[in-house]
Parts: structure tokens; sequence; C-alpha cells
């Protein structure tokens, strides 16, 4: 799996910051990879990988985009800005690392609330967490943050007992502005970047995983209300393009799209309306699957799915990867829900 993070930058990402057309970029990259110059590489599973070999269709890595600009940079000629150009596709190999690396802390983050969140309590319209249970969520020793909530305590800015923590049964709490004060001090003692900007996320990332958590208590079945909203959210969010081909529907080619619950409405009728359990697929795909597992009646998961893209589809790497995350992601908002699930899904 680790292999496949590497590989997430587009041909259309390529083109664009290139200010290339796409058959213009096809020629390039084949110029590089037929290359026998000994001075220029560029291989497979080290620049690129195949999304469909058939098609030539590719996804690079870092390496990757940096070798293409480079090789423009040195077939540069009057009519290309390569300076202009140069920086604008190491602008956009940084940009997407960094967003790449930024949504890595993400969904660690939001894991790690998933697995430890069992004290969350709603108290005077407030969120709260026992201490033990962001110690987790921080990933830190309970001493270290015993320590920081000292220091704040008697610093210009100490937290206030009844808006940033609490007693509940003789145990400390905090609420989303506590965290907020505890990510500043943690963050300011620590010297590894990458857990600096973990501390500095978690107030970030905790809100709305927690407000997830809380519309999973099955209070009530969503309605068919619900539904409709999050499909129309993930259609936007989808941009109206197959998730698994990229096919999108416009005025040439009018494909027909689906909404497909990864898990299926009738069985986990709790996350019919979680946009995570939904995606866009073309209406082929879409019946193509369900007639594989034996039909529109028959009880399906994102497992299912998983193995049906794996096996018509096994050179969608990044869809595959994205599967397994959403999967993953699924997996404990289900934890949540366990005793509401059918016992033979459970």
């Amino acid at each position: 799996m680790q292999e496949y993070i590497r590989f997430f930058i587009t041909e259309q990402e390529i083109a664009i910051a290139l200010k290339l057309e796409r058959k213009l970029l096809d020629e390039i990259v084949s110029d590089l990879e037929l290359s026998l110059d000994s001075s220029i590489e560029f291989k497979e599973y080290i620049h690129f990988r195949y999304l469909n070999r058939k098609l030539q269709e590719r996804i690079f890595s870092q390496e990757g985009a940096l070798a293409i600009a480079s090789y423009i940079d040195n077939k540069s000629n009057d009519s290309m800005n390569i300076e202009e150009v140069l920086t604008s596709v190491i602008e956009l190999v940084e940009k997407l690392v960094e967003k790449h690396r930024i949504n890595r802390i993400d969904n660690s983050i939001r894991q790690t609330v998933y697995h430890n969140s069992s004290s969350l309590t709603v108290m005077r319209e407030l969120h709260w967490l026992s201490f033990k249970d962001v110690v987790k969520i921080f990933q830190t020793k309970e001493s270290k943050l015993e320590e920081s909530f000292k220091n704040i305590q008697i610093s210009d800015d100490p937290m206030k007992k009844g808006e940033d923590y609490e007693h509940i049964s003789a145990v400390r709490y905090f609420s989303f502005r506590g965290l907020a004060k505890l990510s500043i001090e943690l963050a300011a003692s620590l010297y590894k970047k990458e857990r600096k900007d973990y501390c500095q996320r978690v107030p970030i990332v905790v809100p709305p995983v927690v407000s997830d958590l809380l519309a999973l208590t099955p209070s009530e079945i969503p309605s068919q209300k619900d539904i409709e909203s999050a499909m129309r959210y993930v259609n936007k969010r989808d941009k109206e393009r197959c998730q698994i081909t990229g096919k999108s529907r416009d005025k040439i080619d009018k494909i027909d799209l689906a909404r497909h619950h990864l898990f299926d409405q009738k069985n986990y009728t709790y996350l019919s309306a979680e946009i995570d359990n939904i995606i866009t697929i073309t209406r082929e795909i879409h019946d193509d699957f369900h007639l594989w597992i034996g039909g529109t009646d028959k009880t399906c998961t994102i497992d299912d799915f998983i193995r049906y893209i794996e096996t018509f589809y096994n050179q969608r790497h990044s869809v595959i990867l994205m599967l397994y995350d959403r999967r993953q992601l699924l997996r404990l908002k289900l934890s949540q829900l366990q005793r509401y699930l059918p016992e033979s899904n459970s």
C-alpha cells in the first residue's frame, strides 16, 4: 500500500500546470519512456504507474512530474516560457505533496478519534472528552498532557472551568475550546514538524468528526430527504464524474451516472445518508456489479465492491487505494453502530 501513495499526480493536473494539450503531454511522456539517452531516467513504478495500460492512462509520482518539467526545460524553445512552466510544475508538486501530507495527518486524527471517543458527552450544549481519551487523541503521555494543562493555567490565558474543562464524576473533561488551547501548548513544546502539525490539526479535525459520531447515534433513521440531500452533495463532490473510469457527463458523452451505496441501504440503514458511504459510478458499472453479486436485493458491502474493482479494473490503483481508505473509515463508523446492525452482518 505504501508503494501506491507516492503516485498521486494525474495527467490532467500536469497538463494544466504545463499549459499543454493532453496529446502533446502524451508525446513528451512517450519520448521520455523510449529515450535511449543514458542521462534521461523515466521508469515505470518510479516515475509513473499505469491506471489503464491499454488506454495509456498514467498517474505520476513527484519524481515523475519533475522529470517531465526538466525534459521540457532541456527541449525549450522561444515559444515557451520555460522558467514560468518549471516554476508552475514545482509549485504544483509542492502543493500536492503538502495536501497529501495534511490529508494523511487528518486521516490519522480521525481514526484515533473514532477509536477513542467512548467518553464523548454533551453538556450545556458543549461537547466534552475525558482526559484519557484526549491523551490518546493527541498521541501523547498523561504526564505530558498534565504538564501542558498546568502551564496553560499559569499563563495569561488560562482554561476556564465550565467552558474549557470540567470535572464529571471526578474525571477531568475538555471541550473543543480546551482542545484548541492544549494543541497550542503541546505543539510549542515539540520539535518534529509532523508531530507539531498533528497537534495543531487536532482542534480543526476533531469537531466535524465528533459531529459525525453524534449523527451516527441512531436516535432516528435517516429520512428519504436526508438520503437525497447526501446524494446531491456527493454529486457535487464527485463533479458528476465516475470515480472508477473518470468518465463524466457532458454535452457530447451523455453517460448515465448512479450514486452507489458501498454498504447497502437496506441492511445498513443508518449509513444510508453518510456521504463517505456513497460513490458516483456509471450506471453500467452499477448494474454490472449488482448482477455480479447476485442481484440488487442481495446484501452488499464495500468489501464486495473492492473485490469487483480488483477483478475487472485492477489497473485502477489510485481507485483501489481510495476504496481501502474509505473502507477503513466506514468500518470505524460501523464499530459505533454494531448493536443496531442485523446479526448476520455484525
